[in-house]
């Protein structure tokens, strides 16, 4: 693969990753609504905790999995790394929640936490299952194909959790419907990736790959940390309906993030990886990634910020009307995290792992410091404060290093999605005063939208043009 195609077949892997997401989050966010009508704020509290240990452990196995795409080694020799040794990683973990369920229990004081545990962590075992066909995919950038076993997820998902929960399952409708998702989402990963695994062992290669893993797995944990130790905070400092109420206002802040930032991230690291030894290109891609990432997520986040009392009443009920000052502080959580990531990506490709992890040092320490004092004072506002204000923290020191290493200028980027945005907002507080319903909150927002979109398009056209070659891409 050469340079010029790394770039089209980037773009093409964009497209396609963008537009199944886009599916994915709305298939998602639907079940979300609706589980969120039939379920309390306790059972996600439980979720959160069992997840927040759970994840833990996955966010180390990408790390390894990280490597293995970055690896220049044998195919064979890669795959057949991470077909045996995760997998036996995985169980040894799930064995030892097993045993160890009933004293975390103890810890959170969350006395259904420990059975739930030790079913959801099955989960483990059946996602490392699927991480060799997975890698296969993404390290051929074969993004069509790879993004269907989280189709088959997101759609499996509510299909088996929704009705559970109407039937009263409570906190198992998620846990059935997680572990069956996941489960039939593994046999698709096999069978899209169409992979017969050739063992090949190569000892000094599988070295390498581990201690590079072993580093990205570090690096993955402390971000990992830095995402989720604040559930643990809350969990432990308040309780499991407070916890319920932190965990949903944090998803629904962190959708920009999920819905662009991981996607292209996903798409932009392979791509960066092959175009590391070119840095005009490498500049290039990262900041038409970043434009990408930037123009879509700050308005999004707008949205939310102004719209978040409306969101929350039309869509989840008035039960769930304490999220709205915590969403609302989270909102600045998850617009610095978007722009954050592909910074990081950027980072992460060239190898220069050491920075991230100083980033991360620093962010669980004001997490962890400011984020026990501020939980204990002010409650759910507090925690949010800090998470916002620890992100902030670390955009800025990344992004004087990306801007002195690569020489980027962030400004042209910035300056007409500002100009854009404001009379956009201005649009969306009057708008506000005509949103009776759920139909006129829609009807706000696609009408401001159009705005901010037609303003963008005069100050740079050529946004046109970049969508049609991605269009082009897509489809040749």
């Amino acid at each position: 693969m050469d340079l010029v195609d790394v770039p089209k077949k980037a773009v093409k892997g964009t497209v396609v990753l963008f537009a199944s997401t886009a599916l994915i989050r709305l298939i998602g966010f639907i079940s979300q609504i609706l589980l969120m009508r039939l379920l309390i704020p306790e059972d996600f509290g439980i979720m959160a905790l069992a997840w927040l240990l759970i994840n833990g452990i996955i966010a180390c196995f990408l790390g390894l999995r990280t490597s293995v795409i970055q690896s220049q080694e044998e195919v064979d020799v890669l795959l057949t790394t991470i077909l045996f040794t995760e997998p036996i990683l995985a169980t040894i973990t799930t064995f030892s929640f097993y045993f160890l369920s009933n004293h975390i229990a103890t810890f959170f004081n969350a006395s259904g936490l420990a059975s739930v545990l030790s079913m959801l962590s099955l989960v483990i075992i059946i996602n490392s299952l699927s991480a060799a066909p997975i890698i296969k995919m993404e390290k051929n950038l074969e993004f069509k194909r790879r993004i269907f076993p989280e189709i088959i997820y997101e759609a499996g998902f509510p299909i088996i959790a929704v009705p559970l929960a109407f039937f009263g399952f409570g906190v198992w409708s998620l846990v059935y419907g997680a572990l069956i998702g996941q489960f039939i989402s593994m046999i698709f990963a096999w069978i899209i990736a169409s992979w017969k695994p050739r063992i090949k062992f190569n000892l000094d290669g599988i070295k390498k790959i581990l201690i590079l893993g072993f580093q990205y797995s570090l690096s993955n944990f402390i971000v990992f940390l830095l995402i989720n130790i604040d559930d643990g905070i809350v969990g432990k400092i308040l309780d499991e309906k407070a916890l319920g109420f932190y965990s949903i206002a944090f998803f629904l802040s962190n959708i920009p993030v999920t819905s662009m930032s991981h996607v292209i991230g996903r798409v932009a690291i392979p791509a960066y990886s092959i175009l590391q030894n070119n840095k005009d290109e490498l500049k290039k891609s990262y900041s038409f990634v970043f434009e990408l990432i930037a123009t879509v997520t700050i308005p999004m986040s707008i949205i939310c910020l102004v719209m978040t009392y409306e969101l929350t009443l039309f869509l989840f009920t008035e039960r769930w009307l304490p999220i709205v000052g915590i969403w609302q502080v989270l909102c600045f959580y998850g617009l610095v995290r978007s722009l954050l990531a592909p910074c990081g990506d950027l980072i992460k490709s060239i190898g220069k792992i050491n920075i991230l992890i100083k980033a991360n040092l620093i962010q669980v320490i004001v997490l962890i410091g400011f984020g026990i004092i501020a939980t204990q004072k002010f409650g759910l506002i507090g925690i949010s404060i800090v998470n916002a204000f620890q992100m902030a923290l670390a955009t800025v020191y990344v992004f004087i290093y990306v801007k002195r290493a690569f020489n980027v200028s962030f400004l042209p980027i910035f300056l007409p999605i500002f100009i854009s945005c404001v009379p956009m907002t201005i649009f969306l507080l009057l708008g506000k005063l005509f949103v009776t319903d759920i139909l006129t909150l829609f009807g706000v927002i696609f009408l401001v939208c159009l705005v901010y979109i037609l303003l963008m398009l005069i100050q740079k056209p050529d946004l046109i043009e970049k969508f049609q070659k991605i269009i082009y891409y897509s489809l040749g």
